[in-house]
Parts: structure tokens; sequence; C-alpha cells
């Protein structure tokens, strides 16, 4: 869950940032487009269904808490600061 939010995050940050300041990969809406599904919502729908099927509905609904409210709340700045400082 928490490699599938930083790919996820780390795709949309390359699909926002200025057509010049982008790599040459990310240079294309839909790749990058379809990076963010790939590895950002796929792997998520993946486990929250295992987590259904192998658990119960409690933890899907941690998973879910966990991945959209205190992910973002803790690490979206630190990722955009850190991505700003490196250049990626």
């Amino acid at each position: 869950m928490i490699v599938s939010y930083m790919l996820g995050t780390f795709f949309v940050f390359q699909g926002l940032r200025n057509p010049i300041d982008k790599p040459l990969v990310y240079s294309s809406e839909s790749v990058t487009f379809f990076l963010t599904i790939l590895f950002g919502w796929i792997p998520v729908g993946v486990a929250l269904y295992l987590a259904y099927i192998n658990t119960n509905v409690f933890f899907v609904v941690t998973l879910v808490i966990v991945r959209f409210v205190v992910l973002p709340t803790i690490l979206n700045d630190r990722i955009k600061k850190f991505m700003d400082k490196k250049g990626i």
C-alpha cells in the first residue's frame, strides 16, 4: 500500500510539472496517466481485494483510511519538497 502511494504520488507530481521541467519519458500525458494507474491505483485495488478476502472488513477500512487520509496528510508536502530539492 505504501509503495503504491509513493509511486502514484511520484507520477502525479511528474504530470503536474511544467513541460520544460519534465523528463522526456514523462512528456506524454498518456504515458504519465498510464503509469499512475498501473503503479498507483491497480496495486491499491489488489491490496484491498486481498485484505477483504484474507481478513475482514475492519482491516480493509483501516487500509483505506491509511491510504487516503494518513499517508497524504503526512507525506505529500515532504515528497514534493524532496522531489524539488533533488530535481526529480
